[in-house]
């Protein structure tokens, strides 16, 4: 039976045991794409964030900015409407 048993050892030495190992390895590379692309999406989402809270200043500036322009130009027309009346 030692004749049997050195075949299979011989056979998960030589056969599956490389097997093993490239099974694995292939696992630890394809992981590894997986980190990399996670990375990538949080890198990407933190940019998005970025660009959203970039859009509310620029947005909220503007805001302020034509309020402004809207009581100038509030203030413009009834100073023509009071010279007109003047008149």
């Amino acid at each position: 039976m030692s004749g049997a048993g050195d075949i299979y050892k011989t056979f998960a030495v030589n056969v599956l045991l490389p097997i093993i190992f490239v099974s694995l390895t292939g696992m630890l590379g394809w992981v590894n794409k997986i980190e990399d692309r996670m990375y990538a999406m949080q890198a990407s989402n933190v940019t998005e964030q970025k660009l959203e809270n970039t859009e509310k200043r620029i947005m909220s500036y503007i805001d302020v900015r034509m309020k402004e322009l809207d009581n100038k130009l509030d203030l413009v027309i009834r100073t023509v409407d009071n010279a007109n009346k003047r008149d």
